[in-house]
């Protein structure tokens, strides 16, 4: 009998695969099939917070596969505490540069470094953020080309919030190619 592995989400058959991670998907491929029904996206019930986040990092590369509700909320969570933790320290050491004008050159240059952190941190986490928002977006069932809508001021950041909270699609196609001719 040979080792045929089923993807618990979009039922891809890998006969005889030592895979561990369906190709089509990116969902594992090691669940066991009770796990399979009670949890629709198909993702491992390990998913934490931070390993949501650090694999926001890690996968930054991946726009084929799909990411569940779970993993890009949990992401979108760590990302923001920590952007509003270094923007709280922005504040902060500007407001004590104003209470204490003595040391007013020790505090503005403590303002630099952590103003070039914070803008460092914004890019890479923006440059990760934009391949988990269309793995999102191709697992809800939607082309990969809308996450445009995110250049939309305050309009597109809504419409792409709604699409991120619907419940993922469990189809083989579904926002199969990131540049198709249905995408446009």
């Amino acid at each position: 009998m040979e080792n045929n592995k089923k993807c618990p989400r979009c039922g891809r058959i890998y006969n005889g695969s030592d895979l561990l991670v369906c190709i089509n998907c990116g969902s594992d491929l090691n669940i066991l099939e009770s796990d399979s029904h009670s949890n629709v996206s198909g993702s491992s019930k390990k998913t934490g917070v931070f390993s949501a986040y650090f694999n926001m990092f890690k996968r930054f590369g991946d726009y084929t596969s799909k990411s569940t509700r779970k993993e890009f909320w949990y992401a979108y969570l760590v990302d923001s505490v920590v952007q509003v933790i270094l923007i709280s320290l922005l504040i902060i050491i500007d407001r004590m540069a104003f209470l204490k004008p003595d040391n007013y050159e020790t505090y503005v240059d403590l303002f630099s470094i952590i103003y070039n952190i914070f803008s460092i941190y914004t890019l890479v986490a923006f440059v990760a953020r934009l391949p988990l928002m269309i793995r999102r977006l191709r697992d809800a069932g939607y082309k990969p080309v809308f996450v445009l809508l995110n250049f939309i001021p305050l309009v597109g950041s809504v419409i792409i919030l709604f699409f991120m909270a619907k419940k993922s699609v469990v189809s083989s196609n579904a926002g199969s190619n990131l540049f198709d001719e249905d995408s446009f």
